[in-house]
Formats: C-alpha cells, sequence, structure tokens
C-alpha cells in the first residue's frame, strides 16, 4: 500500500511481479502464513521483527568474543584451555570459523559437525577426528591439548 502510494504521488504505474503471488517460491508462502498468523494473533509481526532484532544483538556480540578468539589463534591449533570455559555459541563460533578458514563449504557445514568438534574439546575421551564436508577433518592434539582443523594426507588413526 505504501509502495502504491507513492507511485500513485509521483504519477508513476506500479507493476505487480507474478512472481510475488507464485506459491511455487518460499517466500511467497512465508508472507501467506505471516500473514494468517497476523490475522489470528494481531501484532505477532511486529513482535517477530523485536525478537528478529534482539537476536541480532546477540548473535554480533558472540561473533565478536569468537572473533577475539580467532584472531589468538592465528593458524595454529585452538588450545582447548582458549576456549574450554566459553559458553557453547562461542565455542561452535570458532569452530565454524577455524572450518571456514580452511576453505570448508559453510553451506555444507552443519550443526552436527560443530557438535562433534566441540566434543573433542569437551568431551575428550579419545574419539578420533571428526570428517568435514570437503574432506577436511577435526583432529584433537596433545602437548598441549588442542583443536586442529584442515586436510591431513597422513592416514587417520582410530
Amino acid at each position: 500500500a505504501t509502495t502504491r502510494a507513492a507511485c500513485e504521488a509521483a504519477g508513476l504505474s506500479p507493476w505487480d511481479d507474478p512472481h510475488n503471488e507464485d506459491p511455487r517460491y518460499l517466500r511467497v508462502r512465508a508472507r501467506r502464513l505471516l500473514a494468517e498468523a497476523e490475522r489470528g494473533l494481531p501484532g505477532v509481526s511486529a513482535a517477530l521483527a523485536r525478537s528478529a532484532d534482539l537476536l541480532r544483538d546477540d548473535a554480533d556480540a558472540l561473533d565478536a568474543l569468537a572473533d577475539r578468539i580467532l584472531d589468538r589463534i592465528g593458524e595454529s591449533p585452538c588450545p582447548v584451555s582458549l576456549v574450554a570455559d566459553k559458553p557453547v555459541a562461542v565455542r561452535r563460533r570458532v569452530w565454524r570459523g577455524l572450518a571456514l578458514r580452511v576453505g570448508v563449504c559453510a553451506s555444507e557445514l552443519r550443526a552436527t559437525h560443530l557438535a562433534a568438534i566441540d566434543a573433542l574439546a569437551t568431551d575428550w575421551h579419545g574419539q578420533g577426528p571428526v570428517d568435514l564436508p570437503g574432506g577436511a577433518q577435526a583432529r584433537r592434539e596433545d602437548g598441549p591439548p588442542g583443536i586442529r582443523i584442515g586436510y591431513f594426507s597422513t592416514p587417520r588413526v582410530r
């Protein structure tokens, strides 16, 4: 309505993109669901937008904490002692950052991968390396204990 009013005020004729009504597109189906939710729960759209803003602030803070750790690590293994006392949300961002640094495809990296890497640091009981997309691995190293993520040419020992 706002766009149409602006067009009318400017003497322009708005064009309706037919794709904006095509339910084959997820965005169209999502808009329809949100409109339905708004009819049943007036104000839900504004509440979701406020929640999204708050969550973005939280995510930005967690990203900044993880980035500071990543800056300290450089190219060496991540010392377990550097992350062990950090919240899981920070640790998993560190693991993700290390994986992306070595070229793991972001769209293929899953929460299950990050949880398995995290277990190398927080629930260590001798488990082997964690296989990551594209052939990379995360390994726990000794002396001092650390997590290294990369592409290793030596055979794995299980």
